[in-house]
Parts: structure tokens; C-alpha cells; sequence
């Protein structure tokens, strides 16, 4: 067993809208259960993130949308996480392996309890509690990520699988989850057939006028499904073909992202599916991958004509240009 005192200071740099720096404190205890199993659990964990440098276009957008304005205000998340790994690949017996990662985490809560014993008063988003003058997160929120890889006869290809899936919840001090602790989907490591954060939520598409400004989007609820055929082609170089599917949502009705809200009759209809081909350069030490990738299905068209294989034409620059997507990376997505 382990103790762990973690400090660290980030800078996230969104080119053209804004800066978001942060600081990160937390004490906990790292064990491990087994050679194949690792806990972890934070006794407090602290962040403190503060919205910088604000471009006039980020802040009119801000005003337009409450509830991603509510997600960007500076904010204390004070709470505790716990997270627990199985991992089989030391064992040396199995020929296939296996990967889980369950996560918790909690904010607010306690800090939320030991105020409304006190100050004899409910707070609300629009009134919440403070802590050193700054209103605090409070939410609980729970993902799972599964893994699963098979090698094949002679182990020179495999097939890699994955399943992600993950909710949050704010209630109490919060109207919405802090922009930092939001779902995410597209991407290299995602979804790959669409850009990065520029999926969802649900069927909510987003407007020309902002996409062409700001395609960040997030959400409350995440379903994601990988898989992925990885073989040899010549010496160092390697290829993939892969299907990507899953969507974000909303647990919350947004005016301003309409079909965004999580609906059990409705979801499977709102799944994003796209698929591709990837060269991986093997360097020993890293991996430098290439992954050209178009949808199959896109979750904003209207219902009925969201599969779109019929459209798929690789001679017409116009439709090259709106549907492959390229993704750089270092490392496999999973």
C-alpha cells in the first residue's frame, strides 16, 4: 500500500476563445489487491478552475447559452474518487486479455451537508453555498471503461474491443457538471469519424453559424463501443481497420441544444457509427499512428436518413472534403 500526495497546476489553451487554468491537490492511498487487481482512493481531492483571458467571441456565445456559462464559472470541485483496475496481461498464461476500469466520483457533498447543518438555509445554483468566496461543484458521477484484446493464431494480428460507458449527475450547490468533469466524444481516441468534441449531444446539430466558431460540445451521459482489427503489413508498419459507435446526452432539457436530452426509447436511434483504416508506425518505443476514418451513420441528420452508406463517394472531392476525417496520434486509442 501506498500514500499518495498529488499538486499540480494545467493550462488548457483554447486557441481563440479562451484559457482555462486549474489546480489540482489530492491525498489518498494506492493498493493493489492482487497482480492482476489496483485500487485507488482519494481521501480528498481538490481542483480549482478558473476561466482566463475570454475572447469577445467566447463571451458572446457564453451569453446566449446559460448552462454552458454555468460550466465554465470558476468553481471549487472538493469531493473524494475511488477507482478500481483488473488488468490480466502480466498473466502469462493467458492468450487473450482482458482490461476493466471502474470509476467514482463524488463532490461537494459532504461540504454541502456540514453547511446546511450550519447556515440553516437550501442552496440552489442560482444561491448556492461558497467556499473562500467561490461557489462549489456538486455532483456524482460514475464510468466504466472494458476492454478486451484477442490474438490470433501465431499472434501476429489481434482484434481489440472496447466498451465505455459513464454517467453524471449535479444536484444541490450545481445547475450542471463543471466543464472539466463533462463527457466527450470524437476524436482520435474516440469516435473518429468526427471531430474531436463535435459530436452530440443526441441528435443536436449544431448550427453553421457556430460550428464554424466552436464545436466543442459535452454532455451528462456517454455510451461508446471501439473495435478494431490490428495486423502486419511490412517490418515496422502496421495496419488497422476499425468501427467506431457511440453519442453523448444530456439528463437535462437545453433550449439551446434541442434533441440533446437522454431518452430510453430514443437513444439506440441516436448512436453516431463510423469506421476507417489506420497505418501505425511501430518505433519500439512509441507508436505513431494514422487513422483515415468517414461515418456511416450521423446521429444529426433526421430520423429515418441517418445511415448515409449510400452516400459514400471517394471520387467527389466535395464529399472527401465534409466526411474523412484524418487523426494523428501517438499510441493506440485503447
Amino acid at each position: 500500500p501506498k500514500t499518495r500526495m498529488v499538486f499540480g497546476l494545467s493550462q488548457l489553451n483554447r486557441l481563440k476563445y479562451y484559457q482555462l487554468f486549474s489546480v489540482d491537490a489530492s491525498f489518498g492511498y494506492n493498493w493493489k489487491g492482487s497482480i492482476s487487481t489496483e485500487h485507488n482512493f482519494n481521501l480528498l481531492s481538490i481542483t480549482f478552475a478558473h476561466l482566463t483571458n475570454a475572447t469577445r467571441q467566447f463571451d458572446d456565445l457564453l451569453s446566449t447559452n446559460p448552462l454552458l456559462r454555468k460550466s465554465f464559472e470558476n468553481q471549487f470541485i472538493i469531493g473524494q474518487n475511488y477507482s478500481f483496475t483488473y488488468n490480466d496481461q502480466l498473466k502469462e498464461d493467458h492468450k487473450n486479455h482482458l482490461y476493466f476500469k471502474g470509476s467514482i466520483d463524488l463532490s461537494g457533498n459532504l461540504l454541502h451537508l456540514a453547511q446546511s447543518l450550519l447556515l440553516k438555509r437550501t442552496a440552489t445554483p442560482e444561491d448556492p453555498y461558497k467556499l473562500l468566496g467561490t461557489a462549489y461543484s456538486q455532483y456524482s458521477k460514475v464510468d466504466i471503461d472494458l476492454r478486451k484484446y484477442f490474438n490470433t493464431i501465431g499472434q501476429t494480428s489481434s482484434i481489440a474491443g472496447r466498451l465505455i460507458a459513464g454517467i453524471g449527475f449535479s444536484y444541490g450547490n450545481s445547475a450542471t457538471l463543471p466543464y472539466v468533469k463533462q463527457f466527450h466524444i470524437g476524436g482520435s481516441n474516440s469516435v473518429r469519424a468526427f471531430s474531436a468534441r463535435g459530436l452530440g449531444p443526441g441528435s443536436y446539430k449544431i448550427p453553421d453559424s457556430v460550428a464554424k466558431s466552436f464545436l466543442d460540445q459535452a454532455g451528462d451521459i456517454k455510451l461508446e463501443a471501439n473495435t478494431e482489427y490490428r495486423f502486419p503489413i511490412v517490418s515496422i508498419l502496421n495496419g488497422a481497420l476499425f468501427v467506431d459507435a457511440g453519442n453523448i446526452w444530456l439528463l437535462r432539457e437545453d433550449p439551446d441544444r434541442p434533441g440533446g436530452k437522454f431518452s430510453g426509447t430514443r437513444f439506440l436511434d441516436e448512436i453516431a457509427v463510423g469506421t476507417g483504416f489506420g497505418l501505425r508506425l511501430d518505433l519500439s518505443f512509441f507508436i505513431l499512428r494514422f487513422d483515415l476514418a468517414f461515418p456511416l451513420r450521423v446521429p444529426s441528420m433526421p430520423s429515418g436518413e441517418r445511415w448515409v452508406m449510400t452516400k459514400i463517394d471517394f471520387g467527389s472531392p466535395s464529399w472527401r472534403k465534409s466526411n474523412l476525417m484524418l487523426n494523428i496520434a501517438i499510441g493506440y486509442p485503447y
